[in-house]
């Protein structure tokens, strides 16, 4: 359900759930919305930690970062600068130098991105016991993987097929 915020143009993103006969209510601004979606994109959190450590050449973070395209790391740093968590800095010379690094707005998130990274680090192990046990269960769903997802299920790394 849409519905309009009182005495403004502005949106809201209401859902109402239920769950165990008890009604939840979640309003989200669609601003909030898409920032989250931005920040938990494929690429953001990677160029996050990187960035955090200083200036940094798009080069520099393409070979630092498995996987992205070109163009990928043009968007996202585009993205991540019309946000105002990137800084986008052009010495003149010949070749332009270009470096990007972190506004203060983009260290603010750096903390939070650290915690996830934190919480990602210490639940790997139990992570990867969870998803063998989902490998190994009989009557498991089939999986659903985007084709432009890149990472190997656990099953893969293994050798076996999901």
């Amino acid at each position: 359900m849409i519905s309009s915020a009182s005495g403004t143009d502005a949106f809201k993103i209401s859902v109402n759930l239920i769950v165990n006969k008890k009604r939840y209510a979640l309003t989200l601004d669609p601003r909030v919305a898409e920032m989250l979606r931005r920040i938990g994109d494929k690429w953001s959190v990677l160029i996050i930690v990187l960035l955090e450590l200083g200036p940094r050449r798009f080069n520099d973070l393409k070979r630092s970062i498995p996987g992205i395209s070109q163009r990928m790391l043009t968007l996202t740093l585009r993205n991540l600068e019309r946000d105002g968590l990137v800084n986008r800095t052009v010495t003149p010379s010949i070749p332009p130098f270009v470096s990007y690094d972190l506004t203060p707005l983009g260290q603010s998130l750096a903390e939070p991105v650290h915690a996830l990274c934190a919480w990602a680090e210490a639940n790997v192990p139990a992570i990867d016991v969870a998803r063998v046990q989902f490998d190994e269960s009989p009557s498991k769903p089939s999986l659903v993987r985007s084709q432009s997802d890149n990472f190997p299920l656990s099953s893969e790394r293994k050798g076996k097929q999901p």
